[in-house]
């Protein structure tokens, strides 16, 4: 019994630090170094709500939580068509993306994009959008048939012209976890287990770098 017991506790120790080096991790991302973002050649600055006109604080006050940046070797406008339409070329699971709500074929805000996963879905209504340029949309959580641990989701993509065939991407998460005190935790699964795998495919697949900003 009493070995029983020490070894629970070990284990117990153990999660614990692991947690605990989880919860480091995590923390060192939730705030972009301003040296990194001097660094970006971006007309949307990291830390403003307002991106190309559009004041996101109208849709979640929640902040930023889980940025991925990547400088892309393909034309800004190739990059945007990436991020909107073409995500399924490169965010790993998915199977296909829908849209509904366009007016003419074109994607406007009011567009909804579905994504199918297997066994799951994920339904994401466009909220604003600048084409070439930038794109702010949210998870419908309750149409969403994969479980998030948020209450409320809004993501951004931008992305901006270096060269002529070159662009960078940015791509920002804001939300509210539905646990309290685990927004860090989540926030480490979104932005390093999800969003930067992701980006590492896509960067794989088109050429260019993931950026590192910790």
């Amino acid at each position: 019994m009493t070995s029983l017991l020490v070894r629970v506790r070990m284990l117990r120790q153990a999660l614990c630090l692991g947690l605990l080096g989880v919860l480091a991790t995590a923390c060192s991302s939730v705030s972009p170094r301003a040296d990194f973002e001097k660094s970006l050649q971006t007309s949307y600055p990291l830390e403003d709500r307002i991106v190309g006109g559009y004041d996101t604080t109208q849709l979640t006050d929640a902040p930023l939580r889980a940025l991925v940046v990547a400088r892309l070797d393909v034309p800004a406008e190739e990059a945007f068509a990436l991020m909107l339409t073409g995500i399924h070329e490169w965010f790993p699971g998915v199977q296909e993306f829908t849209w509904t709500n366009t007016e003419d074929g074109e994607i406007v805000a009011g567009s909804v994009r579905t994504g199918e996963f297997e066994g799951s879905r994920m339904v994401e209504p466009v909220r604003f959008i600048d084409p070439g340029h930038v794109y702010v949309y949210q998870i419908d959580l309750e149409a969403t048939e994969k479980w998030i641990p948020v209450d409320v989701h809004m993501g951004i993509f931008t992305v901006d012209a270096l060269t002529d065939s070159t662009s960078l991407v940015i791509w920002r998460q804001y939300f509210t976890p539905c646990v309290p005190l685990t927004g860090q935790l989540v926030a480490y699964v979104m932005e390093d287990r999800v969003a930067e795998q992701a980006f590492d495919e896509l960067v794989e697949r088109y050429g260019g770098e993931r950026l590192e900003y910790r």
